[in-house]
């Protein structure tokens, strides 16, 4: 799920920041700032679930790795 939305978000940001240029160039310079913040927010976004799915994916490879202690095994006593 994070996956399709950061692949979402990033595509999105690279054809908003190449309209930004066209935008720029036909409606001026207020209209490629307003252009380029949403070319920034959707590049944050980006971020953000990469971050979401690697957490994810650091639950699940721990929670695999965790095995239960056998009853023969020594506890430790500290």
């Amino acid at each position: 799920m994070y996956k399709f939305l950061r692949v979402t978000c990033a595509v999105l940001a690279a054809a908003l920041a190449v309209a930004c240029v066209i935008l720029g160039i036909y409606f001026g310079l207020s209209a490629a700032l307003l252009c380029a913040a949403g070319t920034l927010l959707l590049f944050v976004c980006s971020m953000f679930f990469k971050y979401l799915q690697e957490c994810k994916e650091e639950k699940i490879s721990n929670v695999s790795e965790q095995t239960p202690p056998s009853e023969y095994e020594p506890k430790d006593r500290h």
